[in-house]
């Protein structure tokens, strides 16, 4: 699972809305759908671990998704 779709996930269960999460972290509500569709990639690192952070999830967890597929190939 990338950042982006575990990010989505994430958020999705903790009930919060991509505005929810860009207001927390200064960004558009565009940038969060961005990242979540994986269009972009994460601009700074501590925007990821406050995300991760605000979604209830361990910063590793973030940044690490992409990280878990490719060891399993």
């Amino acid at each position: 699972m990338t950042l982006g779709k575990l990010l989505q996930s994430k958020r999705q269960k903790a009930g919060f809305s991509q505005s929810d999460v860009a207001e927390y972290l200064g960004v558009s509500a565009n940038y969060i759908s961005d990242v979540e569709c994986d269009r972009k990639e994460p601009s700074d690192f501590r925007r990821v671990i406050r995300c991760a952070l605000y979604v209830g999830c361990t910063p590793v967890e973030l940044m690490t998704s992409d990280k878990k597929k490719e060891d399993k190939v």
